[in-house]
């Protein structure tokens, strides 16, 4: 029999022994297998109706009761309680009773059930998050190569069943969008047909599809290379491709042993007999340049002589290919063509309807429009006989545009030849066969048309011949199941960029954006696009598809269409400082976002814009809309949303911050509130849970708000947060750039820059073309990425200085700068708890080390107690006659950085009882702070002067001398050595990310 410790009632009604429990916890949780523990854990729990013990559901009681009342009520023990308190440490021993003894170590002050699940989350929620990342690496970049089709399939499948095990599992659709980028370009016919499907594709029958390409691509391989020539064929029910034992070049019927030297008795018209074969059989082919046999176009040694004339021309026909009507299935080999039309839909393993607008061209010039997509025989009268296909059913290969050069020449009656029927595949015969046989069904043919054809080798003009294999390559890039559609047309081919758009149009139809009206004579009409953005987690995930209706904002004028148009977004230095205090006072930090912000604000200017593309009114499609409410791509919409959210919080009893107009504060009655806003991104701190809650209510009364809980991802900040602090990073965003600079392989280095090499302006080659635009958009990254790395800061501020005219040398300093982010993608600044909240800044120079214009570097670190708030590494603005003044200036740029952030400490009801401490490595500079004697050598720096001393003279400021050896402030000046950086790591809070 089970004792009292043994034992408790579940929440059913029925009894439970804890033993079974933990009997059926088999797998004892270690440091390394959190989500496998929990993953037996939590569903025993469940079964004995335990688990709200531990999620917090089944809250514990009050501790006692008030039984009587007036001055004979007494408080007495709650038996309630007890016996909730009985069953939450009977299911802490279970709990307590699966684990290694170094996480029990770990868990001797937390005396509930609860506790513990929440601690175990917090302990190892964050190497989860590590390995999902790793993960969804390498679910992006494996690639196929040399390996098998199964071995390829069943590698990507074992990394997306990690991510299943791992908490984030992935749909086959997202499996297959993996899949398909790391094919080669030999299997791009597939990956047409799977991105061109409206139906998704499971990954069953993928696999199938994918083994049958893998097939057909060795099948075709072991055939050998065959060339195909210029001239069409003739194909009949039985014809077939003769040829002896040594047959010539050509194409027969039924030949065989006994050919002439002319070709076999029925082999067919070739260019060479053999002599004991029929034409056909051999793969001699005929070189298109010097008219020989025995070798193709790209091995003649004749190719790039321009001056080059074979020694006997002779003509080469144009010749239709003439097809009979036939039910022969067989599929032949690829003629070289970049687009195939087939008559057989059968003959295709996968088939979609097509609805872009594109069309199909031939040599004569003739098309036919991809609204209809049924291709008669293009440039001949269509007939019933030569439909290739019901409408829309098209090869995906098809669904680019095909043209070609126009090498037809009027018939001698005046028609126009054409291929009579493009179902006629072309075969890879060097010949045309000798007569056409004529079909029973074809009605009306065209006229076959033979005469000589004008090439390149009759006008002197030969350009090489560049081998093809047929095959449509796309950049992957632009590959669909991977990117933003470029354009409306695109976004139509996908069920989820269409459901995109109807949701965008639904909301501004909602929030009454517009009123369509007859366009006013006289008045300027605003253009209107759709721009598509896919929204991203933070572990680089997709999140949703964003469709959004803009305004081209390009066409508006200045006084007519919109005045104003200043927008304040929250500094970075603010948030961090706010998080700062969050964390040292223990605060909650949520994530709010705001949906179709910029629908939210009112215009006060009168604006038209045309429909949105494909959703006109079909009463009043030539109506323009006038616009009530802001939109997206108006030049004055930030404004309008920030004054609409303004009013609103100001309504609620927030104060804007005169420091920083983005940041917004409530304090009243003991409780304080900071609103953090950035557009539509906003961040709420709150010392009381109850105070956040009714505030997101509040808004939500208003505005569409998503309540995105804990503060996690906020502006590509990826944040963690543990009980001794909060780390902000941007892994995600560093792997994102290395990928758009091709630099994602590259060798890591452990430095930033070269502390040998000095940059100037006049080194290397000067960047033309997309190599300028590469330079900027990756140093524009970067410039982001030292949001929470100060580490690259000074680096950075180098290659800025060379934005207007770079060259090969600073892109070379750029790529360094991008291997050693390889390197160091997982750092992150560390947000320490801390009582201490002292401000202290450290400000250093290198003077004249500007190699072009000896300006002097500046920078300076503000630290709120032991967290790095604020820092900048800065070309001064002139140049200093001595260390002395380039140090001096530094100081009075931290000066004024620390006067701004005490201001802001003001705003946020946090006292200061001492003045913030200045350290600077030059002793000169800081007895000029102290010292009243303004020497003659030191006026042109009297504005400095007089603004650090006044400082100092009121107490608000304490300047103090460092060592050069602990001034944290030198990396913001200088590059750094291995050495140095690993110093700086620690100075500066920089740690590696636990996910």
């Amino acid at each position: 029999m089970a004792g009292p410790s043994d034992t408790t009632a579940a929440g059913s009604g029925t009894t439970v022994t804890i033993s079974s429990i933990t009997n059926l916890i088999t797998i004892r949780l270690t440091r390394d297998n959190f989500l496998l523990w929990k993953t037996q854990a939590a569903p025993a729990l469940r079964a004995a109706h335990l688990f709200g013990y531990v999620d917090g559901t089944i809250a514990a009681p009050s501790p006692t009761i008030t039984e009587g009342t007036g001055d004979a009520a007494k408080e007495t023990a709650n038996p309630e309680f007890l016996r909730w308190y009985q069953q939450d440490q009977l299911v802490l021993i279970a709990l307590l009773g699966s684990m290694s003894e170094d996480i029990v170590g770990q868990l001797t002050r937390i005396t509930t059930s609860a506790g513990v699940w929440e601690t175990l989350h917090a302990m190892f929620g964050s190497q989860n998050r590590a390995r999902v990342m790793q993960l969804r690496y390498q679910l992006s970049n494996l690639k196929k190569k040399d390996m098998t089709a199964s071995e390829y399939f069943n590698r990507m499948k074992g990394f997306a069943d990690a991510m299943a095990s791992a908490g984030k599992p992935l749909s086959d659709e997202e499996i297959l969008g993996y899949i398909l980028a790391g094919l080669g370009p030999e299997y791009e016919p597939l990956v047409a047909s799977i991105t061109s499907r409206d139906n998704p594709v499971t990954l069953n029958n993928f696999y199938a599809y994918f083994l049958s390409a893998e097939l057909r691509l060795e099948q075709q391989a072991s055939i050998g290379e065959i060339h195909a020539s210029g001239n069409a064929v003739d194909r009949h029910r039985n014809g077939g491709q003769g040829g002896g034992q040594r047959g010539g070049d050509g194409r027969g019927g039924q030949g065989g042993d006994r050919g002439g030297r002319n070709g076999g008795r029925n082999g067919g018209r070739g260019n060479g007999g053999g002599r004991n074969g029929g034409g056909g059989g051999g793969p001699r082919p005929t070189c298109q340049v010097c008219g020989k046999y025995g070798h193709d176009a790209l091995r003649c040694r004749n190719r790039f002589n321009h001056a080059f004339q074979p020694d006997e021309p002779r003509p080469r026909n144009a010749n239709a290919a003439h097809a009979n009507n036939t039910n022969d299935g067989n599929w032949y080999f690829d003629s070289g063509a970049t687009d195939h039309l087939t008559s057989d839909l059968d003959r295709l393993s996968l088939q979609e309807r097509y609805h872009g607008k594109d069309s199909v061209q031939v040599a004569n010039g003739a098309g036919n429009s991809g609204d209809d997509t049924a291709a008669p025989d293009l440039g001949s009268p269509r007939t019933p006989s030569s439909s290739v296909a019901s409408d829309h059913a098209v090869s995906p290969a098809a669904a680019e545009t095909s043209s070609a050069p126009d090498t037809q020449q009027p018939a001698s009656d005046g028609s126009s030849a054409a291929a009579s029927d493009p179902a006629a595949t072309p075969s890879p015969a060097a010949t045309p066969p000798a007569t056409p046989a004529p079909s029973p069904l074809a009605v009306a043919p065209a006229p076959v048309l033979r005469h000589p054809m004008q090439t390149r080798t009759r006008t002197s003009s030969v350009k090489p011949l560049v081998p093809t294999d047929g095959t449509v390559r796309y950049d992957p890039k632009r590959r669909a199941f991977a990117a933003e559609p470029a354009s409306y047309r695109r976004a139509l081919s996908d069920a989820r960029w269409r459901q995109a758009m109807e949701d965008e149009h639904a909301a501004l139809l909602r929030n009454n954006t517009w009123t369509l009206v007859p366009p006013p004579s006289g008045r300027n009409i605003i253009g209107s696009r759709w721009v598509f953005k896919l929204k991203h987690k933070a572990d680089g995930s997709i999140d949703k598809y964003k469709a959004r209706l803009v305004a081209q904002g390009f066409t508006q004028r200045y006084g007519l269409d919109y005045l104003d148009t200043y927008s304040p977004v929250v500094k970075h230095a603010t948030v961090r400082l706010v998080l700062a205090l969050a964390v040292a006072r223990n605060w909650c930090v949520r994530q709010l976002d705001i949906s179709n912000a910029f629908l939210h604000g009112v215009l006060e200017e009168t604006a038209y814009m045309r429909q949105p593309p494909g959703f006109e009114d079909s009463a009043h499609p030539d109506y323009v809309c006038k616009l009530h409410k802001s939109i997206y791509g108006l030049k004055q919409s930030p404004r309008a949303w920030y004054s609409r959210l303004s009013d609103l919080l100001h309504q609620l009893g927030f104060v804007a911050a005169k420091t920083d107009t983005s940041l917004f504060v409530f304090h009243q009655a003991g409780v304080t509130v900071y609103m953090l806003v950035y557009v539509d991104d906003i961040v709420v701190v709150s010392s009381c849970a109850r105070a956040s809650a009714s505030l997101i209510q509040r808004l939500g009364e208003t505005f569409p708000v998503k309540d995105l809980g804990p503060l996690h991802y906020f502006l590509g900040i990826e944040v963690v947060r543990d009980s001794g602090g909060m780390t902000l990073s941007q892994g995600k965003y560093a792997m994102d750039l290395l990928c758009r600079a091709n630099m994602d392989k590259a060798k890591a280095v452990s430095t930033p820059m070269s502390v040998q090499d000095k940059l100037a302006a006049d080194q290397g080659t000067p960047l033309l073309g997309d190599s300028v635009f590469d330079y900027h958009s990756t140093v524009g990254g970067l410039q982001y990425l030292t949001l929470t790395r100060p580490d690259i800061s000074y680096a950075v501020n180098k290659v800025c200085q060379y934005l207007a005219k770079p060259t090969t040398v600073h892109w070379e300093a750029v790529k360094r700068i991008l291997r050693y982010v390889k390197g160091t993608a997982d750092i992150g600044l560390r947000i320490r708890k801390s009582p201490s909240m002292l401000l202290s800044v450290f400000t250093d120079a290198d003077w004249a080390g500007n190699a072009d214009d000896r300006r002097s570097t500046g920078g300076f670190a503000v630290f709120f107690g032991p967290t790095l708030i604020s820092w900048s590494a800065r070309k001064q603005p002139t140049v200093s006659r001595s260390s002395t003044e380039a140090e001096y200036k530094a100081l009075a740029n931290g000066t004024a950085e620390a006067i701004w952030v005490q201001s802001l400490l003001r705003e946020l009801h946090v006292p200061q009882y001492r003045p913030p401490v200045l350290w600077c490595d030059n002793l000169g500079a800081t007895y000029l702070t102290a010292n009243p004697v303004f020497h003659a050598r030191t006026k042109h720096i009297e504005v400095d002067f007089h603004f650090v001393r006044e400082k100092v003279a009121q107490g608000a400021l304490d300047v103090r001398f460092v060592s050069s050896a602990d001034q944290v402030a030198d990396a913001f000046t200088k590059p750094s050595t291995k050495y140095m950086l690993d110093q700086l790591y620690t100075n500066l809070n920089l740690v590696q990310v636990r996910r």
